[in-house]
């Protein structure tokens, strides 16, 4: 939702226009119970729309959909697939990941002031890492019935939540774990 004293500050912005370069493989293992899976990417964008600021006559700087001329992305990604034996599967991913902003960018600061350089910075809530694991057992139980059990891990490394590199926007890197068990019938209630 964004705030605004006028009509005018919800005019659309440009519509970006993104040069994707990716390459990538995808290896099945013997009686296809291993499979990796790997890639690597280039971005290019121009008119990149990301959340910045906007000046507003009455209540000053508000937040608004912006246009960013240039920027790019690179990164890779590989995924590990692995079910040994009946009923049990394991699933481990990780993204590595840079963003920049390229050329001359200016914008205000989510905490006011005059415009300001933004020329050279990552994009918000971009970590640099990101990491996940699963692993899952399911035994078939008589009568129609299923047991599960399972676990879960993600991680994302340290962020930051504006266009800005201030420390009052660092997001801290953090790590989810998921536990799950239960019973499930033939229609997977």
């Amino acid at each position: 939702t964004l705030s605004a004293s006028q009509a005018s500050q919800f005019t659309p912005v440009t519509q970006e226009e993104l040069t994707a370069y990716e390459t990538g493989f995808k290896a099945t293992f013997p009686a296809g119970r291993m499979q990796l899976n790997g890639a690597a990417f280039y971005y290019a964008y121009i008119n990149k729309q990301l959340r910045g600021r906007v000046s507003d006559p009455l209540f000053g700087h508000l937040e608004a959909l912006i246009n960013v001329p240039s920027s790019h992305v690179w990164g890779t990604e590989v995924q590990w697939t692995w079910a040994p034996v009946g009923g049990f599967t394991a699933n481990v991913g990780a993204t590595y990941l840079q963003t920049q902003i390229d050329g001359t960018f200016e914008n205000f600061s989510q905490f006011g002031g005059p415009p300001q350089s933004f020329s050279g910075n990552e994009f918000p809530y971009s970590p640099e890492w990101q990491a996940n694991a699963d692993l899952g057992y399911r035994y078939v139980l008589p009568h129609a019935m299923a047991a599960f059990v399972g676990a879960g891990l993600t991680y994302r490394s340290e962020t930051k939540g504006g266009l800005e590199n201030d420390a009052r926007l660092a997001i801290d890197s953090y790590t989810l774990v998921d536990l799950r068990a239960g019973l499930e019938d033939e229609l997977g209630r």
